[in-house]
């Protein structure tokens, strides 16, 4: 099985989250780096949902943080970038990334204006790497509650499901 290395960049609840469901859930992806500007947010243990609290540096040993998310793409040259970081970075991370041929999976919005969308397109069409977007509210406090209490019989049969 091919072996994907997979960073992060933006080390907030949903960015710990996703690298630790990316890692878990994927089979192949292994952790490599991740990047913010606060390094507590990689060295200590979460205090949010998402069921496994411990710090990053503990669950991934092997996994190197760093505070320059360039040199992070240079050094650690990951397969797959996750983009967690605030709204209004998104772009400019996607396209970093996509520059260096690696795959992207990128929080929404993606962009800001219409002169971001244009500069993002831009780089991924000069890109061999694939961009994705997409949030998930799967690991929201509210649908893990309503998951319980559907497991536990105090909900019924659900009949109408949105997406």
């Amino acid at each position: 099985m091919r072996e994907y290395k997979l960073s992060v960049v933006g080390l907030g609840h949903r960015g710990r989250f996703m690298f630790k469901q990316f890692c878990r859930c994927l089979p192949g992806v292994v952790g490599v780096a991740a990047c913010d500007l606060r390094p507590e947010l990689f060295y200590e243990d979460s205090h949010g949902a998402g069921g496994e609290n411990s710090a990053l540096a503990k669950l991934f040993p092997d996994a190197v943080f760093y505070d320059d998310f360039e040199a992070m793409l240079d050094k650690a040259q990951p397969d797959i970038v996750l983009v967690e970081t605030p709204a209004h970075c998104h772009a400019e991370f996607c396209a970093k990334a996509l520059v260096r041929n690696i795959h992207v999976y990128s929080d929404i919005p993606s962009v800001a204006s219409t002169a971001e969308a244009d500069m993002l397109w831009d780089a991924q069409q000069r890109s061999q790497a694939l961009l994705m977007t997409g949030a998930t509210t799967c690991g929201y406090g509210f649908v893990l509650k309503l998951q319980e209490l559907y497991r536990q019989g105090l909900l019924g049969n659900p009949y109408q499901l949105e997406a």
